[in-house]
């Protein structure tokens, strides 16, 4: 047997050794000549290797294929190295595998023992190998770049990068705007933008700006993202100014902005889209309430029935009942602008009636995966990622999609219908109607205009309660009354561009920029945290202890300080009262003994008394 190099022949006996679960080792390694022999002294496997004359490959010469050995469960000859090139598929399918459960199938499958050690080290190398080293990946961003703009054109990619203290040139933020996507929102989305920033996990830390809109189904629209080493005012500035550019926004007014109140957001928008109106979330802002000391179900109620309120007058009165409920919430959430917080004070012209930053919300939590990669694989997995999901929507909307407008937007006509049945009508003519309910509101409504004295209407651009039972009682159609930005034609045109896979890495071009190395982000103590911190008030998320079919229904325990009822400290109760303090259990033991003779001198004051009677009681009797 002919082997092209010693590695391949060393590599050739390491599987054999596992898979006949017994132990070899190499006596001799040269550059000539590779004898290997069984671990057990007294078995007589062995094989010798020769370098063959002339030639670069080796020979086996001697070969004892027999073993007198008993296979061993413990094999010395399994090695991480091995594990990671046998089993690499399965972390290309999942690289977030859990080390036990690898460690797990490949016990059940080769029938030896695998330490968690090297089930450990087998996953790191094997996603080494998949990822690549995560600081070279940041010498590849320009040939990235390049190659992105190349397969899309008329697509802006942006990258930075900053001098540190010893005049090298490090990483300071990537941008990413694809045309496609560009184009889509142009041409089918609704002038209303959220804006969020998420932490990234992978090895060099940093941030991810992201920009999502909305489309026609009411479902998160990315538009466009970028990662930077720190949130701050600079760096948001930078990114809506590129967004600005890209965008080509010259009135900006029309243009409607959410955000969470990030570090430094308000600075910047207030620098780069001074004119466009400012929507807040309202769930921060119910978090902001609650750290103002107002929490409780009656002031979230009270926040969101004022946040809900469609019209300034409705809004007055939830307002009002704030100020009787507690006056000091009242000036709280009074000094906030209503215009970025309620729907009474909101702009018409979006289209768009959202209280809520879920498109954010929900981009960050899809993209969870590949925010704990390196920077490189990441991107690639976000584009890949907008990719598919350009390319479903596309042909979901052209195959099974035959009405007019999109099927959310059916489930809230339908959903408005069945309110509806508690409206009275009285039609002034085809056009006007008088809507009134049973506890006394009435609101008018005009179909030509396609308006209601609620605002729901006009805010939306979805017929409100009063229009869809004047639309049933005129017998009109309810998908004709809603807004064009809701139909399956506006959804096709924003999925109608292509985005465009790239070539591997081997297949860029080379660019002659100076690579920029990692940022000098650090590493910080413990393990990282993966999962988001649950307010007080979160139910208990699913753990796979809990089942995936049972709902979480358990609050997370609030820290309570303990109080002792026996000495009255903090940090702990009458039960384990004085066993860490020794003065503590002196003074209980003192007490104690008090009590004790108290209590004896008690008794023997009565017992005293007692006699004492008898004695006089036996005195009158005899005398």
């Amino acid at each position: 047997m002919i082997f092209s190099a010693r590695d391949e022949f060393k590599k050739v006996v390491q599987s054999y050794a596992i898979k006949t679960k017994r132990s070899i080792k190499f006596t001799k390694t040269a550059p000539t000549r590779v004898y290997a022999k069984c671990s057990d002294d007294d078995c007589g496997w062995k094989a010798h290797l020769i370098k063959v004359d002339g030639e670069e490959s080796f020979q086996i010469r001697q070969y004892e294929g027999r073993h007198t050995c008993v296979a061993a469960y413990r094999v010395k000859n399994l090695k991480s190295t091995w594990l990671s090139e046998k089993f690499i598929k399965k972390f290309v399918a999942d690289p977030k595998r859990r080390v036990s459960g690898f460690r797990q199938d490949v016990i059940d499958e080769l029938e030896i023992d695998v330490t968690k050690e090297h089930a450990y080290r087998a996953r790191r190398l094997a996603l080494k190998k998949l990822q690549g080293n995560p600081g070279e990946q940041f010498s590849k961003l320009w040939d990235y770049a390049e190659e992105l703009k190349r397969s899309n054109p008329n697509s802006i990619v942006i990258v930075g990068s900053v001098e540190d203290d010893n005049g090298l040139s490090r990483f300071s933020n990537f941008y990413v705007c694809l045309d496609a996507v560009k184009k889509g929102f142009k041409a089918g989305c609704r002038p209303i933008i959220g804006v969020d920033g998420c932490h990234l996990k992978g090895p060099h830390k940093g941030i991810l700006l992201t920009v999502v809109s909305v489309d026609a189904n009411n479902s998160l629209y990315p538009i466009a993202w970028a990662v930077v080493t720190t949130e701050s005012k600079d760096t948001w500035e930078w990114f809506l100014i590129c967004l600005k550019h890209d965008l080509e926004i010259y009135r900006a007014y029309e243009y409607t902005f959410m955000s969470d109140k990030q570090k430094g957001l308000i600075q910047a928008f207030a620098e780069v889209f001074p004119d466009s109106p400012h929507r807040f979330c309202v769930r921060h802002l119910h978090g902001n309430f609650k750290s103002a000391c107002f929490k409780g179900l009656v002031y979230k109620q009270a926040l969101w029935r004022a946040a809900n309120a469609s019209t300034i007058a409705d809004w007055k009165e939830k307002m009002l009942e704030l100020k009787e409920l507690n006056e000091v919430s009242w000036k709280w959430l009074d000094d906030k602008p209503a215009n970025q917080w309620s729907k009474s004070h909101f702009n018409e012209h979006p289209k768009c009636d959202i209280l809520l930053n879920n498109v954010c919300e929900s981009f960050n939590s899809s993209i969870l995966p590949a925010r704990e990669m390196p920077i490189l694989t990441m991107l690639e997995w976000i584009r890949e990622w907008l990719m598919v999901r350009f390319q479903y929507n596309r042909d979901v909307a052209s195959v099974k999609w035959k009405r007019r407008i999109c099927p959310r937007i059916k489930r809230i006509l339908e959903k408005h219908a069945e309110n509806s049945v508690t409206c009275r009508p009285i039609k002034a003519d085809d056009i006007h109607y008088q809507i009134r309910y049973t506890d006394g509101s009435q609101y008018c409504v005009n179909l030509e205009e396609h308006t209601c004295s609620c605002r729901l209407w006009e805010l939306s651009g979805i017929p409100c309660n009063h229009a869809i039972f004047a639309i049933i009682h005129q017998r009109g159609d309810m998908e004709e009354y809603v807004s064009e930005w809701y139909t399956v034609d506006t959804y096709r045109k924003s999925y109608a561009s292509t985005i465009k896979g790239i070539n591997g890495p081997a297949l860029w071009s080379e660019t002659f920029y100076i690579p920029p190395l990692p940022p000098n982000m650090g590493r910080g103590k413990g393990r990282p945290a993966r999962a988001r911190r649950n307010e007080p008030d979160e139910p208990k998320v699913k753990t796979k202890k809990s089942g995936r079919g049972k709902k979480p229904t358990k609050l997370k325990r609030r820290q309570v300080t303990v109080t002792c009822t026996t000495c009255g400290y903090e940090g702990h109760n009458s039960i384990s009262c004085g066993r860490d303090d020794p003065m503590r259990k002196k003074r209980s033991t003192s007490n104690k003994n008090e009590g004790i003779a108290e209590a004896n001198e008690e008794h023997i004051s009565v017992i005293s008394y007692v006699l004492l009677f008898l004695y006089f009681y036996y005195m009158l009797l005899f005398y």
